[in-house]
């Protein structure tokens, strides 16, 4: 049929076939003259199904992997502790940390409270900002050789 052409129509709605050759037998329309909806193949939709399955099976495994890989590293990220022997880092503390808490629980006893006062700005040895601050260097200098202790053992487990 050519564009401009006016088409024909049969007595029931239906469009005749233009080609030539045709049987015009109606196999493409459905009830009433509506055309049928287009056949999906089988073979095609199990083909999709397939690829699709594989598709979903291979992202499914690769989420599997990234999860037990991040695992792995993070049991040898943490693998120092578990070389060292329970002996090494039996620490004992100076009994400067014990006194500090000690200083501490005396100071809020007179009735400082916490964030009150600038031990800075205190000059007198007996207000207890200056006395905590004093308690809290002693602390303070006593961790330095526990500290350098743990240094030197992690450099030679490291080694």
């Amino acid at each position: 049929m050519a564009p401009y052409e006016e088409a024909e129509i049969n007595s029931d709605g239906s469009i005749p076939n233009s080609q030539p050759g045709s049987d015009n037998t109606g196999s493409e329309e459905g009830a009433g003259g509506m055309p049928n909806e287009p056949v999906i193949d089988d073979s095609s939709t199990l083909l999709v199904f397939v690829i699709l399955a594989f598709l979903f099976a291979g992202i499914a495994t690769f989420i599997l992997y990234t999860i037990n890989k991040r695992k792995k590293e993070d049991t040898t990220k943490f693998a120092f502790f578990d070389q060292l022997e329970r002996s090494q880092f039996d620490i004992q503390l100076h009994p400067s940390s014990d006194e500090y808490y000690v200083v501490k629980e005396a100071m809020i006893k007179k009735g400082w409270a916490i964030g009150q006062g600038k031990p800075s700005a205190e000059e007198n040895k007996g207000t207890p900002g200056r006395e905590l601050g004093q308690a809290l260097m002693k602390r303070a200098i006593s961790a330095i050789p526990l500290i350098q202790h743990m240094q030197k053992v992690s450099l030679t487990i490291d080694a």
